[in-house]
């Protein structure tokens, strides 16, 4: 049997070798320069919005302001569903905005490599050997479900955190320097609501419960705080939204409301 360092330089090849075969389903599109993917909410919605969100960071250095191509017009900065201020949106910018289908593939393989990497990580925690550790990788990558979001990029962003969440909240509830792992565990539980698919931090937090050694009063001491530091992470987010929706008023047909199936106050 290899020793520490031997198994971790196999584990270390193998989180490397998965990484490079996560984008394999897109090759051909990745080997043909001028194609892209264009279906369903691609081409009717995700493409605009990104190309709309490339011209004003690269123009004005912010994100726009107001959102013209869904209800007539609706505040950008205050729809989570198009992830105004996602921090992934920074691998658009080596885009042009007339190159937004180019940017959006970039943006999908991004993250299917890290729901790779995140179930990776995610499968060393039961000490797997390297090779299953890939599989498990590639099972969150490739699975139907991960490939069928392409299209929503709000929902293939949320299910990114996932992994993450359900990894550093469990050696949160386990370790006794919980700390680092609780900042994080937090920042992945607000991370949906910042990609534009807020039930995923429910969903997650759920998940997590489920996920845990068994529930004791540290636990949820820990995860109460938790919830609290995804709360003020998500902050910068939630405002805009909070405050747009309370400015709405719904018998007013003039007044522009979010309506859309991700940000009604039932799914909130």
């Amino acid at each position: 049997k290899p020793g520490k360092k031997g198994f971790r330089r196999n584990v270390l090849f193998a989180f490397f070798l998965g990484l490079l075969a996560s984008p394999l389903p897109y090759l051909s599109l990745l080997i043909d320069s001028s194609s892209a993917l264009f279906f369903r909410d691609l081409s009717n919605v995700q493409i605009p919005l990104k190309a709309e969100w490339i011209r004003a960071v690269t123009e004005l250095g912010r994100p726009p302001f107001w959102n013209p191509y869904q209800l007539g017009g609706v505040p950008f900065l205050a729809d989570p569903s198009v992830g105004p201020i996602y921090p992934l949106n920074l691998a658009l910018l080596p885009f042009a905005p007339e190159n937004a289908p180019r940017a959006i593939l970039a943006f999908i393989i991004l993250h299917h490599a890290l729901l790779f990497a995140g179930g990776f990580l995610l499968s060393g925690e039961f000490r797997v050997r390297p090779s299953l550790r890939i599989l498990a990788g590639l099972l969150f990558s490739w699975s139907g479900f991960a490939m069928s979001s392409d299209n929503l990029l709000h929902i293939l962003g949320a299910q990114t955190a996932i992994p993450f969440l359900l990894l550093f909240w469990r050696r949160a509830a386990r370790c006794k320097k919980s700390g680092p792992f609780l900042a994080l565990s937090s920042l992945a539980m607000a991370w949906p609501i910042y990609s534009g698919d807020p039930q995923f931090s429910l969903l997650g937090a759920f998940a997590a419960l489920i996920f845990c050694p068994p529930i004791s009063k540290k636990t949820i001491l820990r995860f109460t705080a938790v919830l609290f530091l995804a709360g003020l992470a998500s902050g910068p987010q939630l405002l805009p939204f909070l405050h747009h929706l309370n400015a709405s008023d719904p018998r007013d047909r003039k007044s522009t409301r979010l309506n859309s199936s991700h940000v009604k106050r039932s799914r909130m």
